[in-house]
């Protein structure tokens, strides 16, 4: 914000001139902040992942307010701007923005985001009364030196979020590789969707196992429990409403929008009397139902799950499971989702 406000008078200084061809840089700014931002940041941010995308941006907007001051004609100029503008746009703000609401989670992610709005605002306050006591008390070139430090020291910042976040390349890759396993999971007939067919499978498997008659009220109280977990999935995830639920769809409500709603589906699938606890008999029938294991690695993995061995598992003990599941490379618990 700082350069956006002081670019004029620096500009004025450094090559007279006014405020016609000042006025054509600006135009040359705004071009490739749409273009960088709705061109170039999608691909680049699949490919690489945004928090590596979060550290070059900086590295490069570092880079181009450097040379700035050393740009002694029209060429270098608009060269060290067209370096800073593209490194600004690539980092900020929509890959800071998704690494902010990813961190947050869904639950979070409207404080976190006002919050983040708010210094942005703070920004356009403090910074042009700083830059111009800079220009005109120190030095016009440490106008855009100070930035440059400033700049170092988020790319330092964001090497370490490159290297150890969750949403890491590699870390995300890791994600999406487990994220499809659970699909895979509850696509039951393995036709690439997670329909309604899927929890009627699910259904006739239970009504099976537990010897239900059908058309009794045992039976329908099983099929109105299964075929509702299946349209709360519809509600959060067919985006085009459709009745299926793609691997798609799927990926990017797991991989953008992941909060506790999911476990909680996934808490209530085999909490089958819906009295907020998982019991031994309950996670056998899941493991049964969807055709994980045999009843014995339903045992182990309940003794596993049951993180303070007080013979149920609770709700909480549930998301425990799944963001270990979700960000560990190694996880230390059998989760009823990992065994397979």
């Amino acid at each position: 914000m700082g350069v956006f406000t002081i670019l004029p008078l620096w500009i004025q200084q450094q090559i007279n001139w006014g405020p016609q061809k000042i006025g054509y840089v600006y135009v040359l700014w705004g071009i490739l902040c749409v273009t960088v931002q709705s061109v170039v940041v999608g691909p680049l941010s699949h490919r690489y992942g945004e928090a590596n995308l979060l550290f070059w941006g900086s590295i490069l907007t570092a880079f181009g307010l450097f040379i700035m001051p050393f740009s002694t004609n029209i060429a270098l100029v608009l060269g060290a701007l067209v370096i800073q503008v593209i490194g600004f746009n690539i980092c900020r703000p929509a890959v800071l923005n998704s690494l902010l609401s990813q961190a947050a989670g869904a639950k979070r992610q409207a404080k976190i985001l006002s919050f983040a709005g708010a210094i942005g605002a703070l920004a356009c306050t403090v910074s042009p009364v700083f830059s111009g006591f800079v220009f005109g008390n120190l030095s016009p070139s440490w106008t855009f030196w100070n930035k440059t430090i400033l700049m170092l020291i988020v790319s330092i910042i964001s090497w370490k979020v490159a290297r150890s976040s969750q949403l890491s390349m590699a870390v995300n890759n890791q994600r999406q590789r487990k994220l499809k396993r659970l699909f895979t999971l509850l696509d039951y007939d393995k036709n690439g969707f997670i329909e309604r067919a899927d929890f009627e499978q699910v259904v006739n498997t239970i009504a099976e196992i537990q010897g239900l008659n059908l058309g009794s009220s045992e039976y329908w109280l099983v099929h109105s429990y299964w075929i509702g977990l299946g349209e709360r999935l519809q509600t959060l995830m067919d985006t085009d409403k459709d009745g299926k639920i793609t691997a798609e769809e799927w990926l990017e409500y797991m991989g953008r929008k992941l909060d506790h709603d999911f476990v909680d589906t996934f808490f209530q699938m085999i909490d089958t009397d819906s009295n907020g606890q998982i019991v031994i008999h309950e996670l056998k029938m899941f493991y049964q139902a969807y055709k994980i294991g045999t009843i014995q690695d339903a045992k182990v993995a309940f003794d596993s799950l049951d993180l303070n061995q007080d013979g149920h598992i609770s709700l909480e003990e549930m998301k425990q499971i799944f963001e270990q599941f979700m960000y560990n490379d190694e996880p230390q618990i059998q989760s009823p989702w990992s065994v397979w």
